[in-house]
């Protein structure tokens, strides 16, 4: 089973926890189940019975627990599943720099008391989410992590999904659900058991939509972070779903995050407008150097898993988006990389240019030569080919694809003894 397989199959009930994606089974015809982006109306607008208990006009404080038995049931299934997931997922990344890092903007975001009691996880996957459950677990996916410009981008978002959580919006999308028709409602205690069977999915409505993103700009502005930064994040997603026409594929790495936050040119104009009604000189941060210094080494390593997906147009179109603060040789290789393996018309020849400007901007990647030498080959440039993947081998001797090289390419052992041999001269005569 794939990592996002495992994540989007047995995992999808923590996504659906955290974004009130509720599954349920009524007895009743699929017509009197509600979208919330169709007739779906807040709480606040339609209160059930059961929201009396409950004020959800105020933010719940850092150290909230659950009091009513709807809200700790909700708490003890979300518990479950953190556990379930800590103890078996193989996608979660363990790197306690990065963890730290990511916390640490969460913390500047939202403030150190309410961030305090938050336990956070990174998942690595091509997908773009990030996601808060009711009992305070947040997960943010590589997927996002990779797609983000800077730092105040990822605040914007990380902030986004407090407010879901400060307001209490799963809680308050499972009220409006229960009180639908009680008469055939399963009790809530079997929910999270039939998560992803039957049923219709239940997601915030656009009121609590709207209210995450006011709530999520006044964090970012308080904490001095560009405004703007919210609504450029929804600005790069509707580009690549565009391009990608990503919301109505099934293989999408944008259509998990769009099944839960509908996205839209209204909404990310009216970002835009709040962001521009706040004092410009007050909050002016990006963080753009210190956010790509913070992913480190995992900065290739998340662009190099968009590649693998092969999800073609969405991974160029990433590429050059990253690239437009400047090109890199990790994103020449991860350009090469993408354009060899689709291999459309031209596509080959193109692929060696940019693994050139890979190896010109200072890569030593042996995984360079091999690309160049294999796009050589696919544009019947065999002897070409040939040499440069020999150059991969010498670099890298104990590659696990080296029989599969030397078979396609003919190499025999007089072919590898030459390159040494030529190899040690030129260094013998660059030292005389």
């Amino acid at each position: 089973m794939s990592n996002d397989v495992y994540i989007f199959g047995r995992w999808i009930l923590i996504l659906l926890v955290s974004f009130s994606t509720l599954t349920m089974q009524f007895s009743v015809p699929a017509k009197s189940h509600i979208s919330s982006y169709q007739s779906a109306k807040n709480i606040s607008e339609n209160p059930p019975a059961d929201a009396a208990d409950y004020d959800f006009s105020i933010d719940i404080d850092p150290d909230h627990k659950p009091v009513t038995e709807l809200e700790k049931t909700l708490w003890e299934q979300a518990d479950k599943l953190e556990a379930d997931f800590k103890n078996n997922s193989s996608n979660i990344i363990d790197d306690p720099e990065l963890n730290a890092y990511v916390k640490e903007v969460l913390c500047k975001v939202i403030g150190n008391a309410r961030c305090a009691p938050i336990r956070l996880y990174l998942v690595r996957t091509t997908q773009f989410n990030a996601l808060m459950a009711p009992n305070g677990m947040m997960q943010v996916w590589s997927g996002l992590l990779i797609r983000m410009k800077d730092e105040a981008q990822l605040a914007s978002i990380l902030a986004h999904e407090y407010a879901h959580y400060v307001r209490r919006h799963s809680l308050q999308t499972l009220l409006l659900a229960k009180n639908i028709e009680s008469t055939s409602f399963i009790p809530y205690v079997g929910l999270f058991a039939s998560l992803g069977t039957v049923g219709s999915l239940f997601a915030f409505s656009r009121e609590m939509e709207s209210e995450a993103d006011r709530l999520s700009l006044e964090y970012l502005y308080a904490a001095g972070y560009k405004p703007q930064s919210s609504s450029d994040v929804w600005k790069q997603l509707l580009e690549e779903s565009k391009l990608t026409d990503e919301k109505k594929s099934d293989d999408s790495l944008l259509s998990n995050f769009f099944s839960t936050h509908p996205t839209s040119e209204d909404r990310m104009q009216t970002l835009s407008d709040l962001a521009q009604s706040k004092d410009p000189n007050k909050a002016i941060f990006t963080n753009k150097i210190q956010y790509r210094a913070a992913l480190g080494d995992w900065w290739p390593k998340f662009i190099n898993d968009q590649v693998k997906a092969k999800n073609f147009k969405s991974g160029e179109f990433l590429v050059d988006q990253l690239a437009q603060n400047g090109w890199d040789a990790d994103l020449y290789f991860a350009k090469a990389e993408l354009l060899r393996k689709r291999g459309e018309k031209d596509d080959f020849i193109k692929a060696v240019e940019f693994y050139q400007k890979s190896i010109d901007a200072g890569s030593q990647k042996p995984e360079n030569w091999r690309g160049m030498g294999l796009s050589l080959m696919r544009d019947n440039k065999k002897k070409e080919g040939k040499t440069v993947l020999l150059e991969y081998l010498r670099r890298l001797p104990d590659a696990v694809d080296r029989r599969m090289i030397r078979l396609l390419t003919g190499i025999k052992d007089e072919d590898e003894n030459l390159m040494k041999d030529e190899v040690e001269e030129k260094t013998l005569n660059d030292r005389m």
